[in-house]
């Protein structure tokens, strides 16, 4: 892995992308942003031409800008953003000129559709983006405004929203170096109160599936937000109550696990696997169909997509090859083995 400081956009690690069935969850499907994929699928020869039509309609659109002050704003830029990437040998990498091209037009399709789209189109726009790096966002209007804000903090002098100061209040999300960050960010806490590390041996044990959890009393509560680190087991009278993050499962489901545990993989720090330990804290719960379908009755997993079978499929599927952080959701550990 590189040494080099500062911001960083790797490519998925081997151990991930080399896997036959998860291989279409980190490729683009819509449209390439960046370099890794430019110029290499044929089917996105289309949309690279309607990118520079865009181009053309942002800047009669904007009333604001010249094409030649928009192309010097990025290329200002641009020598930091290509070494954000992994060296590969690739022209596009190697060229400049080309790089730059590359990023001014990916950034200004992207600007023209946050600037003058309309709601609609906006969450079009998220789900484009969430179909290259293949990660659904649950709250896509929230999303959309995060999107835009983090466009206008890297390129500043482009104005591409009319939202108020107010609307754009996200300076927990400042720090996102690109939208694959920003989504990790929405989904784990940069700092979780009820994560505790605990070196006890409590912690290497495994949890138990959810049927057998309700057999003996414990019962599950979906959690108030949708971060993955809010897992918290909560003792009651008769046995104990569960709380867990609801997850919609659907055809971005899996992509979006898949493209987060990549993230973290690349980030080389064991304490901040929390998306990998909450996949494998899942696949723990889910042994059976019947697991599901204890979960799904109780609102912490909302299937609009597939049949208990195959739920029980993918986090299987997910989960394989993952090795969470051990101390992870030692408290949730220890209350429901106390229970047991």
């Amino acid at each position: 892995m590189s040494q080099q400081q500062g911001p960083r956009i790797p490519r998925v690690p081997q151990i991930f992308s080399g896997i036959e069935s998860n291989k279409n969850c980190y490729e683009p499907m819509v449209v390439s942003i960046g370099p890794y994929y430019h110029g290499k699928l044929d089917g996105f020869l289309e949309m690279e031409k309607s990118k520079c039509n865009m181009v053309r309609g942002f800047v009669q659109q904007s009333g604001k800008h010249n094409i030649e002050e928009l192309y010097k704003t990025v290329e200002d830029v641009a020598e930091v953003a290509r070494r954000c990437y992994d060296e590969d040998g690739s022209v596009i990498l190697n060229d400049m000129t080309e790089f730059t091209k590359m990023m001014f037009l990916d950034v200004l399709r992207s600007l023209m559709k946050l600037r003058f789209g309309s709601d609609e189109e906006g969450i079009k726009l998220i789900k484009d983006f969430i179909k290259h790096i293949r990660a659904m966002p649950r709250q896509r209007v929230s999303c959309r405004k995060k999107i835009s804000k983090f466009f206008s903090k890297t390129i500043p002098r482009i104005s591409i929203s009319n939202y108020s100061a107010k609307d754009l209040e996200m300076g927990e999300y400042y720090g996102a170096s690109h939208l694959l960050e920003l989504f990790h960010m929405h989904f784990v806490t940069s700092v979780d109160k009820n994560v505790t590390v605990d070196s006890s041996r409590t912690s290497l044990y495994r949890y138990h599936p959810a049927m057998d959890l309700r057999r003996v009393g414990i019962h599950f509560k979906p959690s108030k937000t949708s971060q993955f680190t809010d897992v918290q087991f909560k003792p009651t009278w008769l046995a104990g109550r569960l709380q867990i993050p609801a997850l919609t499962i659907d055809d971005s489901t899996k992509p979006l696990l898949l493209n987060l545990v990549a993230y973290e993989a690349c980030l080389g720090d064991n304490d901040k696997l929390w998306v990998t330990s909450y996949i494998c804290f899942m696949d723990s719960l889910i042994d059976q169909p019947e697991d599901v379908r204890v979960l799904r009755s109780q609102g912490v997993l909302i299937v609009t997509l597939g049949s208990e079978e195959e739920v029980a499929r993918l986090f299987n599927e997910v989960a394989n090859y993952l090795v969470p952080n051990p101390l992870a959701f030692n408290k949730v550990k220890k209350g429901h083995r106390i229970t047991l």
